[in-house]
C-alpha cells in the first residue's frame, strides 16, 4: 500500500476548490445586480449555486492553512526563514497586486468607471485601501502575517505541540477581545483595523497549517485509513466533506473556520486527486493569486453584462474562468518580462 503524503499537488487542488468557492460566493451570493437561471429551486428558494457560494468565505481560511502548511515545508527546507525571506515574498505578492491595481486605475480613469483621487491611488497601491479592488482586502493580511512569520518560526521551531496550540488559540481569544473592545468603545480607522487587528484574526488558521505540516497530521490521517477502512475512504471522506459544508450552512459562524477549512483542504485534496477533475483544479490553483486579484473589476466594474450573458450559473461559472485566463497569463508574462521576481 502506497504511503501518503501531502503534496504540493494536494496543495494546488485544494486552492482551485477554493477559487470555485470564492467564485460562487461572489457571482451569486454577493452581488445580485445581474440574473441568472438556476433551473431549479429547492422548497426554502435557494438555489444550487446560492447553496455552494453560501460557503464560500471559507476560502479565505483555506488560502491561509495552505500558505502555513507550505511555509513549515519552506522554512523546513532551508532550515531557516528570515525577515529577508519575507521581504522577498512581500515583493513578489506587491508587485503583483500593483500591476493589478495599477491596470484598473487607467481602466477606471479611461472609462470613468471610479473617481480617482491621489491618496485614494496611493493607499490602493500600498494596499491600504480597496476602493478601485474590493475583493483584494486579502493582500494586506497576507503581508502582516509575513512580516511576524519569521519571529513565529523561531518560537514555533523550539517549543511543543502543546505549547503551539496554546499560542494557537491564545492568539485568536486575545485578538478578538481587542477587536470588541475597540470597535464597541473607541473605534479604529479603517486602516488600523486592515494593518493591525484584521491580519492576526487570520493568524491561527495560518498556524494551523504550520501545525498540520510539522506533525504530519494528514498523512497520520490517511494511515489510520489505509488500515481501517481503505476501500472505502473516499466515501468516507466524501460523507465528511458534506457534514462540515452543512455544518458551515447551519451555523453560519466563522469561529470555526480553524477546524472546518482544514478539514476542506484535507477532503477536497484527496477527493479529487487522481480522478478527471484534477487536472482542471491544479490548473485553477496554480492561477489562483491572479484569479483572485482580477476577478473584482472583471466581475463589478467593466463588464459585469459580458460575464453574466450566458444567463445559466454553471455556464456563468465556466465563462467567468474563460474571460480570466487570458488575463491570467498576460500578467504572468509581464512579470517575467520584468524580470523583477525572484524565486521564493
Amino acid at each position: 500500500m502506497e504511503k501518503f503524503k501531502f503534496t504540493k499537488e494536494h496543495t494546488q487542488i485544494a486552492k482551485g476548490i477554493a477559487m470555485i468557492l470564492m467564485l460562487f460566493l461572489h457571482l451569486y451570493c454577493w452581488v445580485d445586480f445581474e440574473e441568472y437561471v438556476a433551473l431549479f429551486k429547492l422548497p426554502n428558494g435557494h438555489d444550487i449555486p446560492w447553496i455552494i457560494g453560501s460557503v464560500g468565505n471559507i476560502c479565505v481560511s483555506m488560502f491561509l492553512f495552505l500558505s502555513g502548511y507550505g511555509m513549515y515545508c519552506v522554512q523546513k527546507r532551508k532550515k531557516v526563514f528570515s525577515f529577508k525571506d519575507a521581504l522577498i515574498r512581500i515583493k513578489n505578492i506587491w508587485i503583483q497586486y500593483a500591476l493589478i491595481t495599477v491596470i484598473i486605475i487607467i481602466l477606471s480613469a479611461i472609462f470613468k468607471k471610479q473617481s480617482l483621487t491621489l491618496k485614494c491611488v496611493i493607499l490602493n497601491l500600498l494596499g491600504l485601501d480597496y476602493t478601485y479592488n474590493r475583493f483584494a482586502w486579502f493582500i494586506l493580511t497576507y503581508i502582516v502575517i509575513l512580516l511576524v512569520f519569521p519571529i513565529i518560526n523561531r518560537i514555533y521551531r523550539k517549543i511543543p505541540l502543546i505549547l503551539e496550540l496554546f499560542g494557537i488559540v491564545g492568539i485568536k481569544l486575545v485578538v478578538t477581545i481587542i477587536n470588541r473592545v475597540l470597535q464597541s468603545s473607541v473605534g479604529v480607522t479603517p486602516i488600523s483595523y486592515r494593518a493591525l487587528i484584521e491580519p492576526f484574526m487570520f493568524l491561527s488558521v495560518f498556524l494551523i497549517g504550520y501545525v498540520c505540516a510539522e506533525y504530519l497530521v494528514f498523512e497520520k490521517l490517511m494511515h489510520i485509513l489505509n488500515q481501517r477502512v481503505h476501500k472505502y475512504k473516499k466515501i468516507i471522506l466524501t460523507i465528511v466533506l458534506i457534514m462540515v459544508y452543512a455544518f458551515i450552512i447551519v451555523e453560519k459562524a466563522t469561529v470555526f473556520d480553524n477546524i472546518t477549512a482544514p478539514i476542506i483542504c484535507f477532503t477536497t485534496a484527496y477527493i479529487f486527486y487522481g480522478t478527471v477533475f484534477e487536472k482542471i483544479l491544479k490548473y485553477l490553483g496554480k492561477h489562483s493569486t491572479n484569479m483572485w486579484l482580477i476577478h473584482y473589476p472583471i466581475v463589478v466594474t467593466f463588464i459585469p453584462s459580458v460575464i453574466y450573458a450566458p444567463k445559466y450559473w454553471l455556464l456563468i461559472l465556466i465563462w467567468t474562468i474563460i474571460v480570466m485566463l487570458p488575463i491570467c497569463y498576460l500578467i504572468d508574462w509581464v512579470i517575467r518580462k520584468m524580470n523583477i521576481v525572484k524565486k521564493k
